[in-house]
Formats: C-alpha cells, structure tokens, sequence
C-alpha cells in the first residue's frame, strides 16, 4: 500500500464517518447497496469495528470487523466476521483489502480473538484465501420435511450435547444464537422468525417456495440452542405450529451427516463458502456451527 495512505478506525456512531462509509458503500455497490448491512454493525455487539483506509480526509476504502460470541467446549471467545468491504474504484489495485485486513488480525491478536471469519463472493474469496491465508470450509444446503428434522438428527448423530456438524461437542465451535436472535431483531433488514420454548431457542427466516409444483413453507434455520435432542424436538415441533413452515433448511459443512442425510434432494445445493483464519485458537480439527443467519447480515 502506498506511503500516502493510512490505516484509522472509523467511528459509525459519528454522522461523518457513518455518511463517508455511506457513501463508499453506494459507489461501489450501486442499486445493490443495502444500508441496512451497515446499520447493523453500527449497533450490534459494541466490540465490533470498522477500518478505514485514508488519503488525507478521504476515504479510500474501508472493512467492518461484527464480533461474534463463540463457545468450543468450556471455553467461550469472539470470532469476527469480515463485512461491508469496498475500496474506491479509483484506488484499486494498490492492497487495500488486504492492508485493511491485515492491520485488523494484528489488533484482534492483541485483544485475544478466537478466529475471523467470512462468506466471500467469487471476487473476494480467492484474495482471502490465496493471498491472505484462510481456510474455505464448502457449505451445502439440507433440506428435509420439518416434523421429520428432529428424528433424523437422532439417526444422524451420536453425539452430545446436540450439534450439526457431526462431530463431538468438543470439538464443534458454536455461535450464539441467542446472542444473534437480539441483534437481529433489532436489525432493519426484514423480520425474524425467533421460537422460544424453556431455555431452548429457533431463530430464522420463513419464505414461501413451490416444491414440486405445489407451494409450500421453508424455514430457514438461521441458529439454535438446545441442550438435547428432546429439547430440539419440541422446539421443531413448536416452529411447525409458530411459523406454519412444512419444510426446514439448513446451511451446513458439506461433509456434515446431516447435509449429506437431507431427505429432499436438491440440484444444485451449493451455497457461499464460510472461510476461516486462526487468531488465539487453533481451529485444525474443529468444525464449525456457521449458521445462515451470520450470512444474512453480510
């Protein structure tokens, strides 16, 4: 990057700062920009952040960091997830991204981060992965009738507490989806589905599809808790009646059971890859819990 431009945090809480990136944002992204992406880091989790890439008082370009309770077993972190990216058209070709995210990894070192992460497009994901050094995990989509989800979790899995991925519980990262179903309720983006039952929780996104021809319901599982898999049961069966959904989806690890047990067969089930770098954890061997609703708020 050249000596001209500098790295400086940008604060989305002041109405400079918040129209720069604004601004930014609108240039690059067109008709597609939505602010609501932006307003969410603005008010979500007070340890996230956003880096800006300055020459002078303009703003070359800019990242945002949302920060992500996450649990593997007894121990419990934030993970950040790399969002709301765009450089100037005027300044491509000269690192940015890649000074932005590596000035970001340095910081999350010092303050003891568990791991980045993201759901890269085909333009970014090759610069994270090649360039960068992260590690892209490929995600399919389950799709199954929603009364039959919870017994096909019994036959999936022998493992507990209950998780997706397959894996024993110790070595599955998982989301707070408790965590998320409050930030995301307070999000402009659209309205959530959040069923709660006891201490068990459901969050996601209901839409209506046609399946075979005939319309149908799907929930779009976007995370859970659930201490078992009665608790999760219930919990389905109590999404069933909330939402009026016939099918259930999940997005999950292509080589977890459940995706590769999914009752409806789908053409094409491939979805945007999760990717993933160590900060203060070692993550070989984990599996990760990267539920939709993370990627919706992209």
């Amino acid at each position: 990057m050249a000596a001209t431009l500098t790295i400086q945090p940008l604060d989305l809480q002041d109405p400079a700062d918040y129209r720069r990136c604004r601004e930014l944002q609108r240039l690059v992204f067109g008709e597609a920009f939505d602010p609501a992406m932006l307003e969410h880091a603005r008010d979500c989790h007070p340890a996230t952040f956003v880096l800006g890439c300055w020459d002078g008082d303009r703003l070359a370009g800019c990242n945002g960091f949302l920060a992500h309770p996450v649990r593997l077993g007894d121990r419990s972190a934030l993970a950040y997830q790399s969002c709301i990216s765009a450089t100037h058209p005027e300044y491509r070709g000269r690192r940015i991204f890649q000074s932005l995210i590596d000035s970001a990894r340095a910081t999350l070192k010092q303050r003891g981060a568990a791991f980045m992460f993201g759901f890269p497009n085909e333009n970014s994901e090759p610069i994270f992965v090649k360039k960068l050094g992260f590690r892209r995990i490929e995600r399919r989509m389950a799709l199954m009738p929603l009364p039959a989800a919870a017994p096909l979790l019994t036959a999936c899995y022998a493992s507990a507490p209950l998780d997706m991925s397959g894996a024993g519980a110790a070595t599955v990262v998982t989301f707070d989806a408790r965590a998320t179903s409050i930030w995301k309720s307070r999000s402009p983006a659209g309205p959530i589905e959040i069923v709660e039952l006891g201490a068990s929780l459901l969050l996601g996104r209901v839409t209506d599809i046609r399946m075979l021809g005939r319309p149908a319901r799907l929930l779009l599982v976007g995370g859970y808790e659930a201490r078992d898999r009665r608790a999760f049961g219930s919990l389905l069966a109590k999404a069933r009646r909330q939402t009026g959904a016939s099918l259930a989806g999940c997005m999950l690890p292509a080589d977890a059971p459940l995706a590769r047990a999914a009752r409806i067969p789908l053409k094409d089930n491939r979805v945007a890859p999760f990717i993933v770098h160590p900060l203060a954890w070692s993550l070989e061997g984990l599996t990760f819990n990267a539920w939709e609703s993370l990627l919706d708020i992209y």
